[in-house]
């Protein structure tokens, strides 16, 4: 299968539940070394790359069976800082789809955007993240 043919702009994953604990924001703050973390009214403020690890729990259907997905590059932008224990609901969307044909092949660019909200009527967006990766695409005749 091509699978640049399961890629479309505009898929969105189900909206999933965000909530992190001090001690998940704790233990990642440590690895990435951004400790110790601030305080604001009662919750810790989460490290700003923390939605990164979306990325490996949230289904993504249209990338199954792609192999492997080299990591590019991300950027992130906070409206409001992302609280330890409270509650933000989350949804990925595909945004862009590049070809691109080069000394390797040809390797297909795609761009996400993680967007968390406020609740789930999506009134408020607190942050969206950014991420574009790449994988080799398959060439007829071979795989």
């Amino acid at each position: 299968m091509n699978h640049i043919e399961q890629l479309e702009v505009g898929l969105k994953t189900e909206p999933f539940k965000i909530v992190v604990t001090r001690e998940e924001a704790e233990h990642f703050a440590d690895v990435v070394g951004d400790s110790p973390l601030a305080e604001l009214g009662g919750h810790q403020i989460v490290p700003v790359t923390y939605p990164i690890i979306y990325w490996q729990r949230v289904d993504m259907p249209w990338l199954e069976g792609i192999g492997p997905l080299v990591h590019g590059e991300q950027s992130f932008h906070y409206d409001k800082p992302l609280l330890t224990e409270k509650e933000y609901i989350g949804q990925i969307e595909l945004v862009k789809i590049e070809e691109k044909s080069g000394k390797l092949g040809t390797v297909i660019w795609v761009e996400h955007d993680l967007t968390g909200y406020e609740d789930e009527n999506a009134d408020e967006v607190i942050f969206t993240c950014k991420t574009r990766a790449m994988f080799k695409a398959e060439v007829e005749g071979q795989g």
